[in-house]
């Protein structure tokens, strides 16, 4: 490739890029993200430069899935200064999460399994959903900030402007629908449990 994007941490959680945006850039780009520590080098070698060597591109996050969602977010006004991040291993399944919220109403939620881009969710993404509004809904009621709502709130009113990425590794995933990219095998509970213990550090209770 001639050109191709350097990826580096700045301050803030801000990822810079340069260049030109390619299916292998953005790729490896996203496996930077979703491996964090990792540095990733793209060299292409099908022409020499004057100066001698081949092109380089190098891709390297410290900040990982935090970075990735502010990456997503992109210029978007936030309601909060920084991704809430939360992770676990609990029940052998390693989990992370990393999420903001921005003054639009729509969710922009991303998923992967063993670094798949699962777009068509899967149980992971349902589990995701359910624990972060009974954690959310739980803590409303408990500082009795929905007294005076009229309506019921769903899980739907919680995700507005909701971007995250979600990540967990399986050790035999089984993939489901037309593209195989909906995961169909993983325990509810593992969300439960790392968005629960988020909740608690957040409410203390």
């Amino acid at each position: 490739m001639r050109h191709n994007t350097a990826l580096t941490q700045s301050a803030g959680y801000r990822p810079r890029t340069c260049g030109q945006e390619t299916q292998p850039n953005n790729r490896l780009r996203e496996l930077a993200y979703l491996n964090k520590g990792i540095r990733l080098t793209l060299v292409d070698e099908r022409e020499t430069l004057e100066e001698g060597g081949f092109r380089k591109g190098e891709y390297f996050s410290e900040g990982g899935l935090k970075e990735f969602v502010t990456f997503i977010d992109g210029t978007r006004e936030k309601l909060i200064p920084y991704p809430v991040y939360a992770e676990s291993d609990k029940h052998g399944i390693p989990v992370e999460i990393a999420f903001q919220y921005n003054t639009g109403y729509s969710e922009n939620l991303h998923s992967y399994v063993n670094n798949i881009n699962t777009i068509e969710g899967g149980t992971h993404v349902a589990g995701f959903r359910r624990a972060l509004t009974r954690t959310l809904k739980a803590y409303a009621e408990r500082m009795k900030l929905l007294e005076k709502v009229k309506i019921e709130i769903s899980g739907d009113d919680f995700r507005e402007g909701l971007t995250g990425v979600i990540s967990v590794k399986v050790q035999e995933p089984q993939f489901e629908g037309q593209t195989k990219t909906k995961l169909g095998n993983l325990r509810e509970g593992a969300y439960h449990f790392v968005i629960h213990d988020w909740g608690t550090i957040v409410t203390g209770k």
